[in-house]
């Protein structure tokens, strides 16, 4: 039993050698191409409305939390809900 065994994962390490090296291939070239799309992003670009809820909260000094909990009592789980603050972006 242990010599099917052993054979089994002898012959398994090949492949698991060529796909981890597969893998790294691909996320080189992810990774390379995706720096060359963030070059072409104009930095000059107006800024959305995160950016404008980020400079009203530096000017003001307050922020306010962009989560907020709620601990729903009716469950004998306890269970938490995180809830966000923020409106959704529009579309």
């Amino acid at each position: 039993m242990n010599s099917n065994v052993s054979q089994v994962i002898d012959g398994a390490g090949p492949i698991t050698g060529l796909f981890v090296l597969l893998l790294g291939v691909a996320v080189f070239f992810i990774w390379r191409s995706l720096n060359k799309q963030m070059k072409k992003v104009d930095a000059t670009l107006p800024g959305g409305p995160e950016d404008a809820e980020h400079m009203a909260t530096e000017q003001t000094g307050s922020p306010s939390p962009p989560f907020s909990r709620s601990i729903n009592t009716s469950s004998s789980a306890g269970f938490i809900a995180i809830r966000s603050n923020k409106a959704p972006a529009p579309i």
